[in-house]
């Protein structure tokens, strides 16, 4: 379900899912507070006799967490990918009175939220289930993903894939491309607010030629494999899946030092930088074009992120 975008959007921007067999709604939620919303969700949900509802971050909790206590939902479990936006007072007030009402199962997404979250939601339960991917699910086929993006194949390639807003800092990334080479090529997968602004920014430092805004895909899984080197430049974080699914097409990732990232990537093949330092985060990608290829991060994400055990925890939740 989501919660904005009516259906034949979500189709256009999404064509998966009318393959993938699962029911979809679209709620088409406009900008804004919508309190009808909860109503309308509430009758769907007994519509569907629903008997298990996960929200994932903070404002699908907001409509989707009351919706499903006044529909008598049985289950209701909210899933939390990051912290940052509890900095603020209002939003911690919100969100924990709201919980008292719907009383969720809490989970967190990595071990570093975990603590966070229990004092935000005190009394409640929170349990940590990592992110996990389904490696067997990602391309490793380097030249046509190259084919796709419409990348020589020698190029020397930095690939990014998010929303485009500010928290993730696509703009220090940006930035970093003038302490780095000529021939080197960002490839920004996504779309969001920041993309005019990241557009303007990129001609107006002169890397325009350099930086390639694809917009969304939803084949990004076949599309990770183009890049040398994945970089996820965020202020702030959580446990991105974009991190895990770029080393699971066996490119390594160089991250901001921000949330969980010093969990999620591999020492071996990746580093960490200070966020907002488009220098040092240069440097560090330049490191990683050098870098003899000894150590293959697929293996680090198996045994650490592996979706065999992210599945069954899950599953285990819903059954409680």
């Amino acid at each position: 379900m989501s919660l904005e975008g009516a259906m034949p959007t979500l189709h256009h921007d999404w064509p998966r899912i009318g393959k993938s067999g699962v029911t979809i709604f679209g709620m088409d939620k406009q900008p804004g507070v919508e309190p009808t919303l909860i109503g309308r969700l509430a009758r769907l949900f007994r519509a569907r006799s629903a008997t298990t509802i996960v929200t994932h971050h903070a404002g699908p909790f907001l409509y989707a967490g009351p919706a499903a206590r006044l529909a008598g939902v049985k289950r209701i479990i909210h899933v939390e990918h990051d912290v940052w936006h509890y900095e603020s007072p209002r939003r911690r007030r919100v969100m924990r009175a709201v919980a008292q009402f719907v009383r969720p199962q809490i989970i967190a997404v990595s071990d570093k939220l975990e603590p966070t979250l229990v004092g935000v939601f005190p009394g409640h339960k929170v349990k940590t289930i990592a992110n996990g991917v389904n490696v067997a699910s990602f391309s490793l086929d380097r030249l046509a993903a190259r084919r796709q993006l419409d990348l020589g194949a020698a190029s020397k390639v930095i690939g990014a894939v998010g929303r485009l807003e500010v928290v993730k800092g696509h703009d220090v990334l940006i930035e970093s491309l003038l302490f780095l080479p000529q021939d080197v090529t960002l490839v920004i997968i996504g779309d969001g607010s920041q993309r005019a602004s990241l557009e303007s920014m990129a001609r107006a430092i002169s890397v325009s030629d350099r930086v390639r805004f694809i917009g969304h895909r939803d084949d990004v899984a076949n599309l990770y494999a183009a890049f040398d080197v994945f970089c996820q430049p965020s202020r702030n974080e959580g446990l991105p899946l974009a991190v895990l699914e770029a080393q699971a097409c066996d490119v390594p990732v160089i991250a901001s030092a921000v949330g969980d990232m010093a969990s999620a990537v591999c020492p071996h093949s990746g580093a960490l930088v200070t966020p907002e330092a488009p220098r040092e985060l240069a440097s560090k990608l330049w490191e990683a074009f050098l870098r003899p290829k000894m150590h293959s991060p697929i293996q680090f994400v198996q045994e650490h992120f592996g979706w065999d055990r992210t599945l069954a925890e899950y599953r285990s939740a819903m059954e409680v």
